[in-house]
């Protein structure tokens, strides 16, 4: 989930009063295909001033860059440049379909709106390979879908906060402190619903075949230093993905 936490920290450095939700489901169907759901909602300020940048960097063929405390620094959390992978947390529908359509995944719906503060994106995509989409997934870098050794499906994401992430001289707990008022408001829910029996699952929810993960710094900072990202190992009988 680094990719995820990457760009809402890019974003929310661009103001103080940036909010971000995140809702993401994904449901697996028995051949292999499914369909995503992404919800996303930024405070309208921050959108309309991320716009402005963009519209500058376009207009300028300049990349964005965040503020970096060493200039040099290729590794640095914060830069982005032109060769960086798109991004997901887009607004326009033009640009929300370039994103979304590929061979493997049609943009099936798209809503923007705007509600008590918030400029909202409803999604509904289509996905006819569900393993490569995983694998290659803008959303969580690191994401794996794969058959274990029993036959059994396992899905897995890369930790959103791992120790080789701190700065130097910068002790976790200091770093922790920061990323908090960064993100301060910052909500995810991810959901995964399975065409089988979930045999494992490290959700905070499981209702049948699917488990959910919330996020809601509010409510429970301890996410910022997980040592895992999500699991979820479902039954691999009857499938052949």
């Amino acid at each position: 989930m680094k990719r995820t936490l990457f760009f809402i920290l890019v974003l929310l450095l661009l103001s103080a009063i940036a909010c971000i939700r995140v809702e993401k489901k994904m449901v697996i169907n028995k051949d292999g295909s499914g369909i995503m759901e992404l919800h996303y909602a930024m405070d309208t300020a921050t959108v309309n001033l991320i716009r402005s940048a963009s519209e500058w960097s376009a207009a300028g063929d300049h990349p964005i860059e965040a503020p970096l405390e060493n200039e040099g620094d290729e590794d640095s959390l914060l830069a982005v440049d032109d060769d960086q992978d798109k991004d997901w947390i887009l607004f326009t529908e033009e640009e929300v379909k370039q994103m979304w359509t590929s061979d493997i995944m049609t943009l099936k719906s798209y809503r923007n709106y705007a509600e008590e503060g918030l400029e909202h994106v409803e999604l509904v995509i289509e996905i006819e390979d569900m393993v490569q989409f995983i694998r290659n997934d803008e959303m969580n870098e690191g994401s794996m879908i794969f058959r274990n050794d029993a036959g059994n499906y396992v899905i897995t994401t890369e930790a959103m906060f791992e120790e080789e992430d701190l700065d130097d001289g910068e002790s976790e707990e200091q770093q922790l402190i920061e990323m908090r008022s960064t993100l301060e408001g910052f909500y995810m829910t991810v959901e995964i619903v399975v065409p089988t029996s979930i045999l494992e699952t490290n959700a905070h929810s499981q209702k049948g075949k699917s488990a959910k993960w919330v996020y809601d710094l509010e409510e429970d900072d301890s996410f910022l230093k997980m040592d895992r990202g999500l699991y979820l190992e479902f039954k691999g009988k009857g499938l052949d993905f």
